[in-house]
């Protein structure tokens, strides 16, 4: 498994050096191809080596008998797998062509530097979203696709697709106060920006939380589980994140090399300003909630989805050019060697 999640890591690269027109027929079809693998290799793999795969087992086999805690996307495509095809393989290969070509969808709506977008996504996403967290993948997906609406200040698409993230996983609830963010470009904003990760190193250190005081039933139950499951330390529900790990830091220095070089930016893609806005509260909920380690590592990685489209900006700014392929290639191989280790892909 690790051999074929490195070749299809490498094929991407190589992709993204080749000299083709990025926005051209050719690296089109580059990205149908890219993402009918993608979806194979998410959708028919078996093994207990993956993170959560027995976990879904469970849930497939309890959804069959009984009524469980769990989103009602999930429900819905257990059952129809149940009665139409009977074989819990289906529900994997559901999720991966919901959450590869919805992804994939929204890269190339959202950028013209597609193939390094996919770079950056094979190596962190693909394995986070399409390969452990199915249900959050396609609720990321969603939230990409609510980029646009966003800087287009189309509320009627916002609600569609931030509704449907959050029917794949409660998480995305997270997405509905993205919408006040906009695409403001005055110093307010930057200001803003600017102070968001600072505050939640603040909150961190004084151990601040409103978890307690969500009043949505279903969210106040699922946050109850994690601190239980959090108090007997049952496995991947650890008791302490470190907020000054490298990685983290990294992004937060990306982040603000990035905004400080937003006016150019902008004038490459449209989006930049709403991209930030929403990296911005990714980093910051990392910190900031802190207190629940579970919960703030997956709203970080929910939102940090921009990443796809943001780094690859690097692009714009770094010359001669091969140098920042050079570099997103790069940060893209220790990230993947490191989801590799932490995901136990390497068994």
């Amino acid at each position: 498994m690790i051999v074929l999640t490195f070749l299809l890591f490498l094929i991407t690269v190589l992709l993204a050096f080749l000299p083709i027109n990025h926005t051209g027929k050719l690296s089109e079809i580059f990205l149908i191809v890219i993402g009918a693998f993608l979806i194979l290799f998410s959708g028919f793999r078996i093994g207990s080596q993956f993170p959560d795969y027995s976990s879904y087992l469970i849930l497939y086999e309890d959804i069959k008998s009984g009524d469980v805690i769990v989103e009602l996307s999930f429900v819905f495509i257990a059952k129809f797998v149940h009665f139409v095809f009977n074989n819990v393989l289906f529900v994997f290969l559901i999720y991966a062509v919901l959450g590869v070509s919805l992804k994939l969808a929204a890269i190339k709506q959202l950028t013209n530097l597609w193939l390094l977008s996919v770079v950056v996504y094979v190596a962190n996403f693909f394995i986070l979203h399409e390969m452990i967290q199915i249900r959050v993948g396609v609720a990321a997906a969603f939230l990409l696709l609510c980029v646009k609406p966003i800087y287009d200040r189309d509320v009627k698409k916002f609600l569609l697709f931030a509704l449907l993230a959050i029917f794949f996983h409660i998480s995305a609830l997270i997405i509905l106060p993205l919408w006040f963010l906009g695409k403001f470009k005055d110093k307010a904003n930057l200001y803003f920006l600017t102070a968001l990760v600072p505050a939640a190193y603040v909150i961190y250190f004084l151990k601040v939380t409103v978890l307690n005081f969500i009043p949505i039933p279903y969210v106040q139950d699922k946050l109850d589980l994690y601190a239980a499951l959090q108090e007997l330390g049952t496995a991947d529900f650890f008791t302490d994140i470190n907020v000054f790990n490298y990685v983290f830091l990294a992004k937060i220095l990306i982040f603000y090399f990035l905004l400080y070089k937003h006016k150019l930016l902008m004038t490459h893609n449209k989006y930049t300003i709403v991209l930030l806005n929403i990296y911005a509260v990714s980093l910051f909920m990392y910190p900031a909630l802190a207190m629940m380690p579970v919960l703030a590592g997956r709203v970080n990685e929910l939102l940090g989805i921009v990443e796809i489209i943001l780094f690859p900006l690097l692009y714009y700014i770094i010359s001669p050019r091969y140098i920042s392929v050079v570099i997103v290639v790069v940060w893209s191989l220790g990230i993947l060697l490191i989801n590799i280790f932490k995901s136990s892909l390497i068994i």
